[in-house]
């Protein structure tokens, strides 16, 4: 229910109220009275409680379901043409065109006032009858369809109904018998009405979060349709409009969910499918209503994700790239560079000289750096197979693969922890690496457990990293020796955020 709506409904049920009042009253000093004139004044008076009430009932019932669109200037005019016509010709008679041969007749103990109908009577009659009618109609499919809460809904359909039935008894002479008697359609009325007006409280119809919530609908930026059991649109907010028919003021309520949502079909439990339509790529999700254990509709909730898709296939295009460029360094690099090492060994050990030992430190130099290009290239997709791994047997074996010089470990923790098993070796080797290369060959490395097991610390007695520098120590190309290159401490973090861990640098007191 939109603001106005909100209103609306708020406005025309404080007038239901008001108008039934004076209709209460006026039908008791009607009855009360024993003189003809007074009796006739308030069965006139009696027209002005119920006759608008005929108009503000299809105002109530277009406002509860949500229709306070149609409530224009142009539709209070047309709507209060004939009451105000007729209750001009009440009020004034001219002719008898409506009361005639006005009496008092002894029935029910008391003198019950009754007039001839007229056929502008019968008329004015039917009129009030099908006005009544109309908002029961409204009322009744705005239940229905579930545009309102069931009961409140079921309630209003006979508030408006039993009154109706009531007074159109009493005009057919069913009851009171004859149709002479007490009307008791005012009664029958101020019950209905309190009883609505209750439900109404009940269910929080007048609460402000609803209110709040449809805005929120209607100005946020996923489509929202709300489908009924049978497959029909029932609701859809502007920019669900825009995204399936390219139309944000277009109506899609009425309209069958697989003409409008050709994927609709393909919706399974909560995994969500891809429409491609005018261009533009939605991704669809659903989920159930339920109410009262049984099945009232689905909301389906609609995101462009045009953007995002690009962007995915820019970074598949752009990993593809760098498999090329894996595979040309590890083919067209490493053979030729293999061929130098081999035939530089043998002239070594033929007529080794310091120029040979240098040129051999360069190819060595060469194939690291061969090798960090390579782990960089591959090390970005993230980790989706992690197994329960031992740290301190990962660590052992990174230990007895790297070059530890002098260098001393110590494994404090039989930590376990979720990880790819290879790509933590990797990891690790790094670290040591870079702990020796930065540290001396007789470096001291501690591996252990953060406390609560949160994570583990990689830890040696070198000198460290200034703390001015930490910031730039994971960027590519960072090192503190001439001879680093910058890589090692990149393809660690790179491997941490692949498993979705954090890595920082910290001083040993932290």
């Amino acid at each position: 229910m939109r603001t106005r709506g909100w209103s609306y409904l708020v406005g025309s049920i404080g007038l239901l109220g008001f108008n039934n009042a004076v209709w209460v009253l006026a039908a008791t000093l009607k009855t009360a009275s024993t003189d003809l004139q007074l009796s006739l004044l308030f069965y006139k008076l009696e027209l002005l409680g119920f006759l608008p009430n005929t108009v503000v009932a299809i105002v109530m019932a277009l406002a509860y379901v949500g229709r306070d669109r149609w409530l224009t200037r142009r539709t209070f005019a047309l709507l209060g043409v004939v009451p105000t016509a007729f209750v001009l010709l009440t009020l004034v008679n001219p002719g008898d065109v409506m009361i005639v041969d006005p009496k008092l007749i002894p029935a029910q103990g008391v003198l019950a006032f009754e007039h001839e109908f007229p056929p502008l009577f019968g008329v004015y009659l039917a009129w009030l009858y099908g006005a009544v009618l109309v908002a029961i109609l409204i009322l009744a499919w705005g239940t229905l369809t579930d545009r309102v809460p069931t009961v409140p809904g079921l309630v209003g359909v006979l508030a408006l109904l039993l009154p109706l039935v009531v007074a159109v008894l009493k005009t057919v002479g069913v009851y009171p018998p004859g149709g002479d008697g007490i009307n008791v359609s005012p009664a029958a009325s101020a019950i209905g009405i309190s009883v609505f007006a209750f439900a109404i409280v009940r269910y929080r119809v007048f609460e402000l979060v609803p209110v709040g919530r449809d805005r929120a609908v209607e100005v946020m930026a996923d489509g929202y349709l709300f489908v009924g059991p049978n497959e029909t649109v029932r609701d859809a907010n502007p920019t669900g409009a825009e995204l399936l028919v390219g139309d944000a003021s277009a109506r899609l309520r009425g309209s069958s969910v697989n003409e409008v949502v050709p994927v609709y079909d393909d919706l399974t439990g909560t995994d969500s499918v891809d429409l491609e339509i005018a261009g533009r790529i939605v991704e669809v999700s659903r989920s159930e209503v339920t109410r009262q254990n049984w099945a009232a509709g689905e909301v389906l909730l609609l995101h462009d994700v045009t953007e995002q898709r690009r962007q995915l296939r820019e970074l598949e295009r752009t990993n593809e790239r760098l498999d090329e460029f894996a595979g040309i360094v590890s083919h067209d690099l490493r053979n030729p560079l293999n061929v130098a090492k081999g035939t530089l060994s043998l002239e070594r050990d033929a007529n080794d000289s310091e120029r040979l030992a240098t040129a051999s430190q360069a190819l060595d130099r060469m194939e690291i750096l061969i090798d960090d290009v390579l782990t960089l290239a591959r090390q970005g997709q993230p980790i989706s197979d992690p197994e329960p791994t031992t740290l301190s047997s990962v660590v052992n074996e990174c230990w007895e693969v790297v070059d530890t010089h002098n260098a001393t470990l110590t494994v404090e923790s039989d930590l376990t922890l979720e990880a790819h098993r290879d790509r933590l070796q990797q990891l690790l080797e790094n670290l040591v690496r870079n702990a020796i290369e930065h540290g001396g060959s007789d470096v001291a490395i501690r591996v252990g457990a953060l406390p609560e097991a949160d994570g583990f610390y990689v830890a040696d007695n070198g000198p460290g990293i200034p703390d001015d520098e930490r910031d730039d120590a994971f960027e590519s190309g960072y090192s503190t020796v001439e001879s680093g290159t910058g890589f090692g401490l990149e393809r660690v973090k790179e491997i941490a955020d692949a498993h979705g861990w954090t890595i920082r640098v910290t001083d040993r007191s932290a």
